[in-house]
């Protein structure tokens, strides 16, 4: 390697019947030239776990998304001074997670992002890696007693993403029963590394996107957006039939940010409303792969 070049690399993690774990991430150097500037470093929490409070990990700047809601992953950004990332230097950081009660034995992926902010090279590329999280306690909640069962899902078409030109997700969400929901839904997307909403899109407005963080400048840094899905959208459907129809699509518009790789991850969630109750939240998340065109 010549110059100056980063890999961010993580684990997989299992996680004890308390819910509380860390996941290690690694930031190397693997180039021949020292760090000349800070290197950010973007972490985005599973959907149904939050950042352990004050045990963030060494070099802490700030919350990008700080919310305790289990649908809603959070982000935090640490910086890496340049002493700390000399050529073949690494640097480890610990980061504390809680799982939330009542989630799926799975809940999905970690995400780990590292940016110099330094330099105008086009070698200087924003790298990423995602980790599973997965619970040492397999068994399914038990529903309270008349609870509304419902078994919530989401699919999708994988995007092909080009630099600075915008291309849709379609992603589509459903019911498999056995009841109807009582109430609606949410759908909470994370989009896929070094891509972002296009949020001139008139289209798109028309679902009633909110954006949960307004950092519109760095291509860098994930966009998380929630759209809310009518509970008439989601009746028992376990055979996917209104799927096949297209009844229950959503387009998200997505704008390709360069140079871009074959592997950057974001990902999906759709959370079933209060009055209803979704024992087996495993098929309700996906990660979303995002590729680019040969």
């Amino acid at each position: 390697m010549t110059g100056f070049e980063l890999r961010v690399s993580t684990q997989n993690s299992t996680f004890d019947d308390s819910g509380a774990g860390t996941l290690p991430v690694t930031v190397t150097n693997v180039g021949t030239e020292d760090a000349s500037g800070e290197t950010s470093v973007i972490v985005i929490s599973p959907f149904y776990a939050n950042f352990a409070r004050n045990s963030e990990p060494a070099g802490f700047l700030r919350y990008i998304v700080e919310n305790p809601a289990p649908n809603i992953p959070e982000m935090l950004e640490c910086r890496i001074p340049a002493a700390d990332l000399k050529a073949g230097s690494s640097v480890s950081l610990e980061v504390a997670l809680a799982l939330v009660e009542q989630g799926p034995r799975s809940p999905g992926n970690c995400m780990a992002i590292a940016t110099p902010l330094f330099g105008n090279r086009p070698d200087l590329v924003s790298v990423g890696e995602t980790a599973q999280i997965r619970k040492t306690d397999v068994s399914l909640p038990a529903p309270p007693a008349g609870a509304n069962l419902v078994n919530a899902y989401t699919t999708f078409a994988k995007p092909v993403l080009k630099a600075g030109a915008t291309r849709p997700l379609r992603l589509a969400v459903g019911n498999l029963g056995p009841k109807a929901p009582l109430s609606d839904a949410v759908v909470t997307l994370v989009t896929p590394h070094l891509s972002k909403v296009d949020r001139s899109n008139a289209l798109f407005a028309l679902l009633k996107p909110t954006y949960l963080h307004q950092l519109t400048d760095r291509p860098d840094v994930p966009d998380m957006v929630t759209l809310p899905v009518s509970r008439l959208l989601l009746p028992p459907d376990p055979n996917a039939v209104l799927d096949a129809l297209g009844v229950k699509v959503l387009s998200v518009p997505l704008v390709g940010h360069g140079p871009l790789t074959s592997e950057r991850l974001g990902k999906v969630m759709l959370a079933v409303g209060a009055k209803d109750f979704d024992p087996d939240k495993s098929i309700a998340a996906a990660s979303v792969p995002a590729m680019q065109p040969a």
